[in-house]
C-alpha cells in the first residue's frame, strides 16, 4: 500500500535520510583512508583476520601458542556470516559506520517516548549524528566497542517497551 506524501511523518524520512547520508559519507571517508595506507593501529587487521578464521579454521583456537580467536568477544559470531559474505576490510569499516548510524532510530523511539513530540525527537537524534565524539569512534579503524552505542540504545528502547 502507498501512502500519500501528505500522510507520511516528514521527521521519519528526514531522520531516514539523515541517516543514509551519515552512513554513504562516513563509509566512503572510512574506505579512502583504509585505502591511503592512513591507519596508526592494526585492529582492523586483527578482527579481519579473527572473523575469517572463525569459518575457515573454526577449530584453530591457538596460533603458534597465542590464542587466535577471542572467546570474550562472542559478538565475532554475529558478524561473521556478513564477513563470510563480503570477505574483505573495506565490508567491516561499512558495517561500523551502518551500525553507529543507527543508534538513530532507537534513539528517536527513546526520545518520543520522553518528549512525545516528533521534532525534539528528530532533533535528538539528528545532534547523535553531528556529536564529534562519535565521528571519532567512526575515524578510528574497526573496533568491536564501536557497536556499543546501537546495542545498549536498542536495549533501553525495548526497556521502556
Amino acid at each position: 500500500m502507498v501512502i500519500p506524501w501528505n500522510k507520511m511523518n516528514i521527521y521519519k524520512i528526514t531522520l531516514v535520510v539523515s541517516f543514509i547520508i551519515y552512513t554513504v559519507s562516513w563509509s566512503f571517508i572510512t574506505i579512502l583512508r583504509f585505502l591511503s595506507f592512513n591507519s596508526g593501529v592494526f585492529d582492523l587487521g586483527v578482527s579481519s583476520y579473527l572473523l575469517y578464521s572463525l569459518f575457515h579454521q573454526p577449530f584453530r583456537i591457538f596460533y603458534d601458542g597465542q590464542p587466535s580467536l577471542a572467546l570474550n568477544k562472542m559478538i565475532y559470531f554475529l558478524i561473521a556470516p556478513f564477513f563470510n559474505l563480503f570477505p574483505n576490510d573495506e565490508m567491516l569499516l561499512v558495517f561500523q559506520s551502518t551500525i553507529i548510524g543507527a543508534s538513530v532510530f532507537p534513539l528517536f523511539g527513546i526520545a518520543k517516548h520522553f518528549t512525545h513530540d516528533d521534532r525534539t525527537s528528530l532533533f535528538i537524534s539528528l545532534t547523535f549524528l553531528f556529536y564529534y565524539p562519535i565521528g571519532g569512534v567512526n575515524w578510528f579503524d574497526f573496533h568491536f566497542m564501536a557497536l556499543v552505542p546501537f546495542f545498549f540504545l536498542t536495549g533501553f528502547y525495548f526497556y521502556l517497551k
